[in-house]
């Protein structure tokens, strides 16, 4: 008599189902991959810490190299000062004048000291009869400072006068920084002018 094997039927969910020989399922080659764990919080301060000390450190770098070039553009400017000092040439009061220019400057004193003299009208009767002539005269002793020094002594006690006698002309009260001249005369003055004549006559140079 013989037998016919009739192989039973699994259920579905039977924990065999699917496995194959040997009911095992392989696993993936290399086992599952592990995550990354999130930073921490000391991580994300020291990351922030050494942003701050770059940035500090960038800051005093700046500040030294300006520092740096402050320096040596100031010491440049400092030394080309100095060179233009040395190298500017000397002032012509410096050098002694010769005894020609000394002429020369007495001679024009002299010339406008005499010719503004002979402008003024005479008698001089108001302001405006001595001051074109006080101002002639002074631009000339300011033109001719190497003049014979007691010809330019002389003229310049003439001009005192000049202008003493001009602020009396004038008829203005004293009054605050106003002082007019109450004893002017007119003796004193001839006799300044007559020695500027004299001395500008008898020069020879």
């Amino acid at each position: 008599m013989s037998y016919r094997y009739t192989p039973t039927a699994l259920s579905p969910r039977h924990p065999e189902v699917g496995m194959g020989f040997g009911g095992s399922v392989p696993r993936p080659p290399g086992g599952p991959i592990p995550l990354p764990h999130p930073p921490t919080h000391r991580d994300e301060r020291r990351s922030r810490r050494g942003l701050v000390v770059a940035g500090v450190l960038a800051a005093c770098v700046s500040v030294i190299v300006a520092g740096i070039v402050g320096v040596y553009v100031g010491s440049l400017t400092a030394t080309k000062d100095q060179q233009a000092v040395q190298a500017a040439p000397a002032s012509p009061t410096s050098v002694p004048p010769t005894a020609d220019q000394v002429r020369a400057a007495t001679v024009d004193l002299c010339t406008r000291f005499a010719a503004g003299y002979r402008a003024m009208p005479s008698p001089q009767n108001r302001g405006f009869d001595v001051v074109p002539t006080a101002t002639y005269i002074a631009d000339a002793l300011r033109d001719n400072p190497i003049a014979d020094p007691s010809i330019r002594n002389a003229i310049t006690k003439s001009l005192e006068f000049l202008r003493d006698q001009a602020a009396a002309l004038s008829r203005e009260p004293s009054a605050g920084a106003i002082h007019i001249p109450q004893d002017w005369k007119a003796a004193p003055a001839n006799t300044a002018d007559q020695r500027s004549w004299d001395l500008c006559r008898a020069y020879e140079g």
